[in-house]
């Protein structure tokens, strides 16, 4: 009942609020979470993106996200036509690439999606798309992608946008671009 899928997605994102709780949270519940992120119902799929998206935010709890699919999930989610869904599902991916076994999968398959995002006109998915750019660009596997897929120019733009945060992540993310020999 999709009542009921909205009322549960809410608790679950209410609640993996609470650091204390967002292991145990992500061993019960990220499986189901995942599920109702590809809700076609969009406050679902929101609330459910938004627990990910906070649950993201301990390491602890990455693998359990990636085993039950959450980052190809994400991934997906980039090309929904909300832009709610496309802030959280940005904010879960910046969060998941804090782990670096997650970003073979966003540099294979999400990178198209974060350049989408980075040249929005929305300031929240600047920014994730930014710091995920930011956390990718150590990574010499990603710099393929970002140079020879329009993500130098989704770069470019950042370091035009108003939020000073957003500005740095993407300047640090060229820099680290620009120090690759391949690239000089």
């Amino acid at each position: 009942e999709l009542e009921i899928q909205r009322e549960v997605a809410a608790c679950l994102c209410s609640l993996s609020l609470s650091e204390d709780d967002r292991v145990e949270i992500a061993k019960h519940c990220v499986v189901s979470l995942v599920f109702l992120a590809q809700s076609g119902d969009v406050e679902a799929a929101r609330q459910s993106v938004g627990s990910l998206a906070n649950l993201g935010e301990d390491i602890e709890t990455h693998e359990f996200i990636g085993r039950s699919g959450g980052g190809r999930v994400m991934i997906a989610l980039m090309k929904h036509n909300s832009i709610d869904i496309h802030r959280e599902a940005s904010r879960c991916i910046a969060n998941l690439l804090t782990s670096f076994h997650h970003q073979a999968e966003i540099i294979e398959d999400g990178l198209p999606g974060l350049i989408h995002l980075a040249e929005s006109s929305d300031p929240e998915c600047q920014y994730n798309a930014a710091l995920s750019f930011r956390k990718l660009s150590p990574n010499l596997r990603s710099h393929r992608g970002i140079v020879y897929g329009n993500g130098l120019r989704a770069l470019f733009f950042l370091l035009k946008v108003a939020d000073i945060k957003t500005r740095k992540c993407a300047a640090t993310a060229l820099r680290d671009v620009a120090a690759h020999a391949d690239h000089k």
